[in-house]
Protein backbone atom coordinates (compact mmCIF):
# COMPACT_ATOMS: atom_id res chain seq x y z
CA UNK A 1 0.00 0.00 0.00
CA UNK A 2 1.05 3.43 -0.92
CA UNK A 3 0.23 6.64 1.18
CA UNK A 4 0.66 10.42 0.19
CA UNK A 5 -0.99 13.80 0.55
CA UNK A 6 -3.28 14.81 -2.34
CA UNK A 7 -1.43 18.58 -1.73
CA UNK A 8 2.39 17.41 -1.93
CA UNK A 9 4.33 17.63 -5.16
CA UNK A 10 2.58 19.70 -8.62
CA UNK A 11 -1.06 19.49 -7.51
CA UNK A 12 -4.46 21.48 -8.00
CA UNK A 13 -6.71 22.19 -5.20
CA UNK A 14 -10.11 21.86 -5.46
CA UNK A 15 -12.70 23.82 -4.38
CA UNK A 16 -13.37 21.93 -1.36
CA UNK A 17 -9.84 23.03 0.10
CA UNK A 18 -11.03 26.11 1.02
CA UNK A 19 -14.38 24.81 2.08
CA UNK A 20 -16.35 24.79 -0.43
CA UNK A 21 -17.76 21.15 0.20
CA UNK A 22 -19.72 20.30 -3.21
CA UNK A 23 -16.70 20.92 -5.04
CA UNK A 24 -14.32 17.73 -4.71
CA UNK A 25 -11.11 17.20 -7.30
CA UNK A 26 -13.62 14.89 -9.16
CA UNK A 27 -15.53 18.11 -10.12
CA UNK A 28 -12.46 19.92 -11.37
CA UNK A 29 -14.04 20.79 -14.96
CA UNK A 30 -11.57 19.11 -16.76
CA UNK A 31 -11.68 21.67 -20.32
CA UNK A 32 -10.21 24.43 -17.97
CA UNK A 33 -7.18 22.28 -17.23
CA UNK A 34 -5.81 22.71 -20.98
CA UNK A 35 -5.58 26.27 -22.74
CA UNK A 36 -3.14 29.04 -23.83
CA UNK A 37 -0.61 29.24 -21.32
CA UNK A 38 0.67 32.62 -19.73
CA UNK A 39 4.22 32.98 -17.63
CA UNK A 40 4.18 35.99 -15.70
CA UNK A 41 7.60 36.91 -14.12
CA UNK A 42 7.69 37.83 -10.81
CA UNK A 43 11.04 36.50 -9.23
CA UNK A 44 11.42 40.45 -8.23
CA UNK A 45 9.38 39.42 -5.31
CA UNK A 46 10.67 39.05 -2.01
CA UNK A 47 9.95 36.47 0.20
CA UNK A 48 6.96 36.95 2.56
CA UNK A 49 5.94 40.07 -0.14
CA UNK A 50 2.41 39.71 -1.18
CA UNK A 51 1.78 39.69 -4.91
CA UNK A 52 -0.22 42.51 -5.69
CA UNK A 53 -2.88 43.75 -8.90
CA UNK A 54 -0.02 46.14 -9.62
CA UNK A 55 2.44 43.70 -9.57
CA UNK A 56 0.53 41.28 -11.94
CA UNK A 57 -0.51 44.39 -13.71
CA UNK A 58 3.20 45.63 -14.40
CA UNK A 59 3.96 41.62 -15.49
CA UNK A 60 1.53 41.37 -18.42
CA UNK A 61 2.32 45.07 -19.43
CA UNK A 62 5.71 43.61 -19.52
CA UNK A 63 4.70 41.18 -22.08
CA UNK A 64 3.01 43.40 -23.89
CA UNK A 65 -0.04 41.19 -23.35
CA UNK A 66 -3.82 41.58 -22.83
CA UNK A 67 -6.21 39.14 -21.27
CA UNK A 68 -8.44 37.49 -23.19
CA UNK A 69 -9.72 34.89 -20.17
CA UNK A 70 -9.88 31.22 -20.49
CA UNK A 71 -5.84 31.60 -20.00
CA UNK A 72 -4.10 29.44 -17.32
CA UNK A 73 -1.53 32.03 -15.81
CA UNK A 74 1.96 30.59 -13.75
CA UNK A 75 3.48 32.58 -11.46
CA UNK A 76 7.19 32.47 -11.59
CA UNK A 77 8.53 33.84 -8.48
CA UNK A 78 11.66 31.89 -8.52
CA UNK A 79 11.16 29.82 -5.18
CA UNK A 80 11.23 26.53 -7.31
CA UNK A 81 15.11 27.18 -7.42
CA UNK A 82 15.47 26.55 -3.91
CA UNK A 83 12.32 23.30 -3.45
CA UNK A 84 15.41 21.16 -2.49
CA UNK A 85 15.77 23.12 0.53
CA UNK A 86 14.29 23.33 3.47
CA UNK A 87 13.92 27.87 3.46
CA UNK A 88 11.27 26.45 0.05
CA UNK A 89 8.46 26.13 2.76
CA UNK A 90 8.91 29.22 4.21
CA UNK A 91 10.48 32.16 2.18
CA UNK A 92 8.42 33.00 -1.00
CA UNK A 93 6.20 35.62 -1.99
CA UNK A 94 2.33 34.34 -2.16
CA UNK A 95 -1.05 35.73 -3.89
CA UNK A 96 -3.66 37.84 -1.68
CA UNK A 97 -7.01 37.46 -2.47
CA UNK A 98 -8.10 40.75 -4.32
CA UNK A 99 -4.80 39.67 -6.65
CA UNK A 100 -6.82 36.40 -7.37
CA UNK A 101 -9.75 37.97 -7.98
CA UNK A 102 -8.66 40.61 -10.05
CA UNK A 103 -7.60 37.51 -12.26
CA UNK A 104 -10.71 35.85 -11.88
CA UNK A 105 -12.48 38.65 -13.15
CA UNK A 106 -10.65 38.97 -16.15
CA UNK A 107 -11.70 35.37 -17.07
CA UNK A 108 -9.15 33.39 -15.56
CA UNK A 109 -10.21 30.59 -13.62
CA UNK A 110 -6.75 28.51 -13.09
CA UNK A 111 -3.53 29.68 -11.89
CA UNK A 112 -0.85 28.12 -10.35
CA UNK A 113 2.47 29.10 -8.69
CA UNK A 114 6.06 28.09 -7.87
CA UNK A 115 5.67 27.78 -4.19
CA UNK A 116 4.72 25.79 -2.07
CA UNK A 117 1.67 27.52 -1.36
CA UNK A 118 -0.74 29.92 -3.53
CA UNK A 119 -0.79 32.33 -0.59
CA UNK A 120 1.67 34.16 1.76
CA UNK A 121 3.50 31.72 3.53
CA UNK A 122 1.94 31.14 7.45
CA UNK A 123 4.07 33.86 9.31
CA UNK A 124 2.87 36.32 6.97
CA UNK A 125 -0.74 35.22 6.76
CA UNK A 126 -0.59 35.45 10.34
CA UNK A 127 0.69 38.75 10.57
CA UNK A 128 -1.83 40.18 8.13
CA UNK A 129 -4.50 38.44 10.31
CA UNK A 130 -5.72 37.17 6.95
CA UNK A 131 -5.15 33.20 6.84
CA UNK A 132 -5.64 31.13 3.34
CA UNK A 133 -7.28 34.28 1.81
CA UNK A 134 -6.74 32.62 -1.51
CA UNK A 135 -7.97 29.13 -0.36
CA UNK A 136 -11.00 31.19 1.01
CA UNK A 137 -11.81 32.22 -2.15
CA UNK A 138 -12.66 29.20 -3.29
CA UNK A 139 -16.39 29.57 -1.40
CA UNK A 140 -16.97 32.23 -3.26
CA UNK A 141 -15.41 32.24 -6.20
CA UNK A 142 -14.82 29.66 -9.52
CA UNK A 143 -11.59 29.10 -9.59
CA UNK A 144 -8.50 26.73 -9.33
CA UNK A 145 -4.78 26.72 -7.80
CA UNK A 146 -1.59 24.67 -8.66
CA UNK A 147 0.90 24.63 -6.09
CA UNK A 148 4.66 23.26 -6.31
CA UNK A 149 5.13 24.61 -9.87
CA UNK A 150 8.83 23.82 -11.20
CA UNK A 151 11.03 24.52 -14.20
CA UNK A 152 9.28 27.57 -14.87
CA UNK A 153 11.99 29.04 -16.07
CA UNK A 154 12.20 26.37 -19.08
CA UNK A 155 9.47 28.07 -20.52
CA UNK A 156 11.32 30.31 -23.42
CA UNK A 157 8.53 32.37 -23.90
CA UNK A 158 5.96 34.06 -21.56
CA UNK A 159 2.71 33.32 -23.85
CA UNK A 160 2.16 31.94 -27.19
CA UNK A 161 2.23 28.28 -25.63
CA UNK A 162 -0.94 26.00 -24.10
CA UNK A 163 -0.75 24.36 -20.67
CA UNK A 164 -2.13 20.99 -19.73
CA UNK A 165 -2.27 20.66 -15.96
CA UNK A 166 -4.88 17.63 -16.16
CA UNK A 167 -5.61 16.33 -12.66
CA UNK A 168 -6.08 12.56 -11.61
CA UNK A 169 -9.85 11.41 -11.05
CA UNK A 170 -9.73 11.13 -7.22
CA UNK A 171 -13.00 10.92 -5.49
CA UNK A 172 -13.92 13.46 -3.08
CA UNK A 173 -10.04 14.27 -2.52
CA UNK A 174 -9.66 18.32 -1.76
CA UNK A 175 -7.16 18.10 -4.52
CA UNK A 176 -5.34 15.78 -6.38
CA UNK A 177 -1.92 15.57 -8.14
CA UNK A 178 -1.53 17.11 -11.83
CA UNK A 179 1.57 16.55 -14.59
CA UNK A 180 1.79 20.29 -15.23
CA UNK A 181 3.65 20.48 -19.09
CA UNK A 182 4.09 23.74 -21.57
CA UNK A 183 3.55 22.46 -25.31
CA UNK A 184 5.36 24.62 -27.75
CA UNK A 185 4.37 24.85 -31.21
Amino acid sequence: MCIFSEHNGTHIDSRSHGGQNDSPSEAIPIEKCYGPGLRLDLRHKKPGEPIEIDDLKEAISKEDYELRGGEIVLLWTGASDYNDEPRYLTEHPGMVDESAEWLIDRGVQVMGIDAPGFDLPPKEMMDRRDPWPCHRLFQKREYWHIENLANLGGIPKAHGFTVSVLPLHWVGATGTHIRAVAILD
